[in-house]
């Protein structure tokens, strides 16, 4: 379904106002899926028979989650999230149609009704009765409740706040209904902070710490925990307190641990594996002469994306030795090749990212790519004051254009494409040094020194969209989510701080007129376009494969590689 297509069938179901207050914004913000590849719907025709219960899938990871507990995690596109989605059911679900439907809520709030106040500061939140954890113990409001002070609080180490923070109170009523009050209005909340997020269990999560339950969590969704050997595997099982009926079809579902995407491909290939998840672009050839397997593609809100350190670890309000110049900043981004690394590594099967919103009705359509022209970055590096040494490193006033890189060890694609931008840098005078982590390390949080958050390396390489259906990109790019050890909760990576870009981002989360809404979004993607707050690689294909007989499989155009586990309740083997 295209993006406006999407908003108006929203439109069509609820009142305007509704559809400000948040249901009818997931419509507006659904990525533009199928603009470069299509994909199929599902993962086989339809069954012949009925669903038959038992039996066991394989799933295959080329890396392994850092943590089951979800707020440790940050956001709903990574491989960690998707390897806990099973255990845990979110407050509300993201539809096939992306439109958010009833999970854990017995009703999406609008204020039609009454689950949101005429003010859009008041929420009525109604959980279905009845609800219990994968242990057996009851899941109620309170619950919702206990997750938003555990997220707020910094001493539990919350990667991304996603709207709790902007919770001013929240009283239960009874077992199944609280009234929830923001500080003030905040657009996203029912895309954001209701739809695709799960809560945690007071009674367990209380007693331990974000860290200690992420090793053995309890949720409340289809599969329950049963063990996870480091290295190895991660095993889940029916969960018989799950509130669906029927409950899973399946008796459980394990995740394999296999370092090398062409090793999980190779036990694809054989049928030792079910699911083989987030292939490279490149592999898709491959993967389309596989017997017995169903390639599904799509193009989502995803892009590839390389992060500059902008300011330093240490002080958010110090400015990165080289990076905090968005001089230098553009310099690399044009001395970069981005389009042959598309033709090449890619085969040409994607496109170069521009903004963060590539692939939404958000999307700034009058921003294009900055091009490959290292005239011009030489020049820029020159009028800065860098010069070329001896060795051809440029250097300034005695310190030399030197850089680190990091991003997945072990990624093939990653990796080949780090080594044509070393020669791309190198080309304008620019020395890139490379530094690969394993994923858990590389993932790591902020106190942990994790690579991709940290800021002790130069630029660092990950892919990443949107955390809710709704637009909301101040998450990644306001000075305030900028982690820190006082505050290590932000997703804000390279340390964005632009107080111009600021303004926008906070007015956008309070604008209930659509078209005024996206038109300061496309004033902060130009800001951010400008100033090069970070290099945008290309847009990712997500790329799983699925085993013929794994039957009962829909997949969504949300969610990156997560959305191959959207449904696991509904698959049963042939």
């Amino acid at each position: 379904m295209s993006a406006n297509r999407a908003a108006g069938s929203a439109v069509g179901r609820h009142t305007r106002r509704d559809f400000l207050l948040g249901v009818g914004l997931l419509g507006l913000a659904v990525p533009a899926a199928h603009l470069l590849l299509p994909r199929a719907a599902s993962a086989q025709a339809p069954p012949a028979s009925a669903p038959k219960q038992g039996g066991t899938v394989v799933l295959a990871s080329y890396q392994e989650a850092a943590s089951l507990n979800w707020i440790l995690i940050g956001s709903p596109s990574g491989l960690g999230f998707m390897q806990m989605y099973p255990m845990f059911e979110p407050s509300l679900r993201i539809s096939e149609k992306l439109e958010p439907e009833p999970a854990l809520l017995r009703e999406v709030p609008t204020t039609q009704n009454g689950g949101i106040s005429a003010d859009g500061l008041t929420y009525t939140l109604r959980m279905r009765p009845g609800l219990k954890w994968s242990d057996g113990q009851p899941c109620t409001v309170r619950d919702w409740i206990f997750t938003w002070k555990w997220i707020t609080d910094p001493a539990n180490h919350a990667v991304g706040s996603l709207g709790w923070a902007r919770i001013a109170s929240a009283e239960a009523k009874d077992d199944t209904t609280a009234v929830v009050k923001l500080k003030q209005l905040y657009v996203p909340f029912v895309a954001e902070t209701l739809a695709g997020w799960p809560i945690l269990p007071e009674h367990v999560q209380s007693k331990t710490t974000s860290e200690a339950f992420g090793r053995k969590p309890v949720g409340n969704g289809p599969f329950r925990f049963v063990e996870w050997v480091s290295g190895d595997h991660i095993t889940l099982e029916r969960n018989p307190y799950y509130w669906r009926s029927p409950k899973a079809y399946l008796d459980r579902l394990i995740w394999k641990f296999i370092p090398d995407r062409n090793a999980v491909l190779a036990q694809v290939k054989t049928g030792v594996v079910d699911i083989g998840v987030d292939y490279q672009e490149a592999q898709i050839p491959e993967l389309s002469n596989i017997p017995d397997v169903n390639v599904l593609i799509s193009a989502q809100n995803v892009i590839e994306r390389y992060h500059f350190t902008i300011v330093t670890n240490e002080d958010v309000k110090k400015p990165h030795h080289l990076f905090g110049d968005a001089r230098l900043r553009k310099a690399v981004t044009l001395a970069t090749d981005r389009q042959t690394i598309v033709n090449t590594v890619l085969h040409g099967k994607t496109r170069v990212a521009t903004t963060q919103l590539d692939n939404t009705a958000y999307q700034n359509p009058q921003l294009k790519p900055h091009p490959y022209d290292p005239v011009q970055a030489r020049r820029i590096l020159d009028e800065a004051g860098w010069r070329p040494g001896p060795d051809g490193v440029r250097t300034k006033e005695g310190t030399r254009f030197s850089i680190t890189h990091s991003t997945t060890a072990g990624n093939q694609t990653r990796e080949t494409i780090q080594a044509l931008v070393q020669a791309n840098l190198k080309d304008v005078g620019i020395e890139m040094k490379i530094v690969n982590f394993p994923g858990p390390t590389f993932f790591a949080t902020f106190t942990e020194n994790g690579a991709y958050i940290s800021r002790k390396y130069d630029m660092v390489g990950v892919n990443g969209g949107l955390p809710s259906l709704d637009p909301n990109i101040r998450l990644q790019y306001h000075s305030a989510e900028i982690p820190t050890r006082e505050k290590p909760n932000g997703l804000n990576l390279g340390g964005v701080s632009d107080p111009e870009l600021d303004k926008l981002l906070d007015a956008q989360l309070q604008t209930l007129d659509n078209a005024k809404r996206k038109e300061i979004l496309w004033k902060a993607q130009q800001r951010i376009h400008d100033t090069c707050a970070i290099m945008p690689m290309y847009q990712k294909l997500v790329v799983n494969t699925v085993n013929k007989r794994v039957r009962g499989l829909k997949t969504i155009d949300f969610g990156a590689v997560t959305s191959i586990v959207w449904n696991t309740h509904e698959w049963w083997l042939a």
